[in-house]
């Protein structure tokens, strides 16, 4: 093979929006399919916590009440180091999304065990239906992280998910096809449009807002809770003229984004799947929760 990584194909039944089931492959270096597990975990949990990275997490001390779940989830490597009180002190699963998996990637080790110090956490990879953006980062995780510390979410879940948001999303139509990123990288000719649109070919062919980390979050984790808590999730909204008050995370100061996500939309999906499932949604703060 002239020195390069040989490649493996795997093929998962995935299930489409109309019920039906479509063999779909996926591209994979050889040596990090030894690294996959064989079968499911058979996690299961009576209680799980999922926290959110809102700035509103610091508006009430839960950290104890977050502690008490069976298992913790949490988003895109948040700290929780000098904010326990606030957001607790324990992780279960980290789940995070391709910018901060090619970061996490990138860190010296002695920088991740310190990042990671104390935590038996295991790093929650959802977005696996994209094996070319994948292809070379998964080696570096099952090196740094072998499992479980590192787990990869099956492309057939990781679809599925999907096609339950267009599913979900399709109630509120308007918001759906509101996110103006999303838009013109669908409909833009210029070399950015086509990058995003060759990656990630979901976003221009429906031309939908992108499903949050925490949305996945939400259903991966509803395949081993019994129960969930979310914390800290909202309708996030950002004004310069008020940007202290309308902090998007709980760490600093980086701006949301509100083009290729709808905030307001998530959070509809979310009270809908909490009036149907056993989930509470309680925002710190607020004296009421869902």
């Amino acid at each position: 093979n002239n020195g390069k990584a040989r490649s493996a194909y795997l093929t998962y039944p995935v299930a489409k929006s109309n019920g039906s089931e479509e063999p779909t492959t996926y591209t994979f270096r050889a040596e990090d399919v030894n690294s996959l597990p064989l079968h499911d975990s058979q996690w299961s949990f009576s209680s799980c916590a999922i926290v959110s990275n809102s700035a509103s997490m610091l508006k009430a001390q839960l950290g104890v009440e977050i502690d008490a779940h069976e298992a913790v989830w949490r988003i895109n490597h948040a700290p929780i180091n000098r904010f326990e009180k606030y957001v607790g002190s324990r992780t279960t699963f980290d789940v995070m999304n391709r910018p901060h998996v090619l970061k996490l990637s990138k860190m010296r080790k002695g920088v991740v065990r310190k990042l990671r110090r104390g935590q038996n956490a295991s790093l929650v990879v959802f977005e696996s239906t994209y094996s070319l953006v994948y292809y070379r980062l998964y080696s570096h995780l099952f090196l740094q992280f072998p499992f479980p510390g590192t787990v990869v979410v099956s492309p057939d879940l990781s679809q599925a998910i999907y096609e339950k948001w267009k599913s979900l999303a399709s109630r509120w139509p308007d918001m759906a096809h509101s996110c103006s990123g999303i838009n013109s990288a669908a409909t833009s000719q210029d070399r950015q449009g086509r990058k995003r649109c060759r990656f990630f070919k979901k976003d221009c062919e429906d031309a939908l807002c992108k499903p949050s980390t925490g949305f996945f979050t939400l259903l991966i984790a509803a395949q081993v809770c019994n129960k969930i808590s979310m914390y800290g999730f909202e309708s996030f909204w950002y004004s310069k003229t008020e940007a202290k008050k309308t902090r998007y995370h709980y760490f600093d100061d980086e701006e949301g984004e509100t083009d290729i996500h709808s905030f307001e939309l998530l959070m509809h999906v979310f009270e809908y799947l909490a009036s149907h499932y056993p989930i509470t949604i309680s925002t710190p703060g607020s004296s009421s929760s869902t």
